[in-house]
């Protein structure tokens, strides 16, 4: 499996074991109501319910977003990937990713780190080196000319 597709994955894996555990507690002790106190005694025991409930919300948008930064990333695009990661901080501002309902300030702290992580590539993108990927562009459109040659 590729390290995109893997990231785009993450966000429904999340979504899905926050249902197991909703459908487990509604199923076998009739609880349809998480409260505070029940994540608390979760995440004592190793179940990260809240973060679950984070990264699984809007699932599908986040993991198109994480696996768009992530293609980018490998392939040196890192104004792109910025710009992506910026896209989901205002995604996320506005509740329509990694939150639970629609609306403004949903989870302030992801919408920041999804910001800070668009600043970092765009930084990466001012400092990355050009020359680097044309000398290797170079070379493979070489190599393959040679073996379309033959």
């Amino acid at each position: 499996m590729h390290l995109p597709s893997s990231m785009a994955i993450i966000p429904s894996l999340a979504a899905w074991g926050k249902l197991q555990i909703d459908n487990s507690l509604g199923a076998v002790a009739g609880i349809h109501q998480i409260t505070p106190e029940m994540i608390a005694s979760m995440a004592q025991t190793g179940i990260f319910y809240h973060g679950l409930s984070i990264l699984g919300g809007g699932s599908i948008l986040a993991g198109v977003v994480l696996g768009t930064i992530t293609v980018y990333i490998v392939d040196r695009k890192f104004m792109q990937a910025g710009a992506f990661a910026m896209a989901g901080g205002v995604l996320t501002f506005f509740g329509l990713m990694h939150g639970e309902a629609i609306g403004i300030n949903q989870t302030p702290m992801v919408a920041l780190s999804y910001l800070v992580v668009g600043g970092v590539l765009v930084a990466c993108a001012k400092l990355a080196t050009a020359s680097e990927p044309a000398v290797e562009d170079a070379e493979e459109d070489e190599e393959l000319g040679a073996l379309a040659a033959e």
